[in-house]
């Protein structure tokens, strides 16, 4: 292996890792499934990372970071923060689907070291809904414990729930058509609602 190689190895088996505990779990993927993966030794897999909860922090991490720089700044506005909101969703899932397979996957087999991942999520939907709340554009009566996590649930389901959307879907999911249609369906439940406004 070239010292370029080397350089780039940490990175290439955190990516490894990151595709193997996405399809099959983390309690299921090996160091040597990733040192496979990426084409490299065990050895060199436990020389960078000295073992599987050190790169799964490895792969936790780098979710956090990308994470943090897609939603962490959501400009300022009332009607505009669902639209703004739904587009950066639909840009992170198109852009990271492996990623989000990965949460997804580690939440429901309740990886606590994954579960930042979700606390994370809750903490800017947290913190965005209590925004809108101070500058009036929410309900007064609107549920602040269950609303930004009904966000987060809502978008987080889609995706581990997308072979069964699939099969009610006019093209898979990830297609980008079907992207932007979830997009704006959500958007729209999210800012106005499925009920018609009452007569007074």
């Amino acid at each position: 292996m070239t010292t370029a190689e080397q350089g780039a190895a940490p990175e290439r088996i955190r990516d490894a890792a990151l595709e193997g505990f996405a399809n099959g779990g983390v309690r299921a993927t090996s160091i040597r499934d990733v040192a496979r993966a990426a084409g490299v030794s065990p050895g060199l897999v436990q020389h960078h990372f000295a073992n599987k909860g050190a790169l799964q922090k490895a792969v936790d991490d780098h979710m956090l970071g990308i994470l943090v720089q897609a939603f962490g700044d959501i400009p300022e506005g009332g009607a505009e923060f669902f639209k703004e909101m739904g587009d950066r969703i639909t840009q992170f899932v198109d852009e990271y689907p492996t990623l989000m397979r990965y949460v997804s996957r580690s939440i429901i087999e309740g990886e606590e070291a994954s579960l930042r991942i979700f606390d994370v999520f809750v903490a800017l939907a947290e913190s965005h809904v209590e925004r809108l709340k101070t500058e009036g554009f929410l309900r007064e009566d609107l549920d602040m414990m269950w609303t930004p996590l009904q966000l987060v649930l809502f978008n987080i389901s889609c995706v581990l729930f997308e072979g069964a959307l699939d099969r009610r879907l006019p093209a898979p999911f990830h297609t980008p058509e079907m992207l932007e249609r979830w997009n704006r369906a959500t958007t729209e439940m999210f800012a106005r609602g499925f009920y018609r406004p009452q007569a007074a």
